[in-house]
């Protein structure tokens, strides 16, 4: 029997110092994360144990006029330039029309535009995994439309793991549209696009994907579908994730993952957790089991993880 891998992540975020009349705000939120991890792969078991700090985000907004907004987040765990995750402008062009330039993360999708403090699960799900070539945060120019019931973006960064350059002349494009209804008993729907070229020669990347999102006051539904290819590579990837309010403290919540290779091999996982909350969601605590297990063709090929996972989060 594979050893679990345990993790415990201290999280604690400030609600924001509103200044200067409510046009500048500061929010700051940190993270302690103890691993304990374990994979059994050929019948042999590895494990390791490490101490790090998950995230230390530091985020200032500020409307410089009813029209201009500019946000700066910078991650203190990681070094300069990588430690600037967001750094851009957005300006509102007419009524529901803008446009933003800087570092920002593409529209990607309902689960990629949830702020870390409302995400029911403490990882994102196996979609994020060819949401794009490199990390989320790009440097580049996106223009938008968010309507009552509809919402629109189309973006132009540079699909580099830099922050702030290029690995080649290739600009990535990565196109959003979504259905939201206002009615709660009709369900969120999109549809996401990414295009990109990786590296000096430019291999072609891409990625598409659906998602659906239905919130009912105590349920809450998502589901995504996404296929992407690298090269030869093909994946097709789901996640359906569910949560429940039981009570005003306590949310059940499970998650089913899977993904298929055009090469037949293909991997399956389940995140049954659990979300406690306080009366005033100053204090909140996730508890997720993620199980994972990897089938390759190569005799002895498949791997298996489990993880437990703890994460307390604070709102000062």
């Amino acid at each position: 029997m594979i050893a679990p891998l345990f993790c415990v992540t201290l999280l604690s975020s400030s609600g924001g110092l509103t200044l200067a009349d409510g046009r500048v705000s500061l929010g700051v939120l940190t993270s302690l994360n103890v691993d304990w991890r374990a994979v059994r792969t050929s019948g042999l078991v590895t494990s390791n144990t490490s101490l790090t700090s998950r995230l230390s985000l530091v985020t200032l907004d500020a409307e410089l006029d009813r029209t201009t907004a500019v946000r700066l987040g910078v991650d203190l765990t990681k070094a300069a330039p990588q430690s600037v995750r967001e750094l851009f402008v957005q300006i509102a062009v007419t009524s529901g029309w803008g446009c933003r330039l800087g570092r920002f993360m593409p529209p990607l999708g309902f689960e990629a535009a949830a702020e870390p403090s409302t995400l029911k699960f403490i990882d994102y799900s196996l979609i994020s995994w060819h949401w794009k070539p490199s990390e989320p945060w790009d440097f580049g120019a996106m223009g938008f439309y968010e309507g009552r019931c509809i919402y629109g973006a189309l973006a132009l960064v540079n699909g580099s793991s830099e922050p702030f350059s290029d690995d080649n002349r290739w600009r990535d494009v990565c196109f959003r549209f979504a259905l939201l209804p206002e009615s709660g008993s009709w369900p969120d729907v999109g549809v996401r696009y990414y295009h990109g070229m990786v590296g000096e020669i430019g291999s072609p990347f891409s990625s598409a994907a659906s998602d659906v999102r239905l919130g009912t006051g105590v349920l809450t539904a998502l589901g995504e579908f996404e296929y992407a290819s690298y090269l030869a590579v093909r994946w097709y990837s789901s996640n359906l994730q569910v949560s429940y309010a039981l009570t005003r403290f306590l949310e059940p919540t499970l998650r089913v993952q899977g993904e298929a290779r055009r090469d037949g091999t293909f991997g399956f996982g389940f995140v049954p957790g659990v979300l406690f909350s306080s009366a005033s969601r100053a204090l909140s605590a996730k508890v997720n089991v993620n199980y994972w297990h990897d089938v390759s063709r190569a005799p002895g090929g498949s791997a298996t993880e489990v993880a437990i996972m703890l994460e307390i989060m604070a709102h000062l």
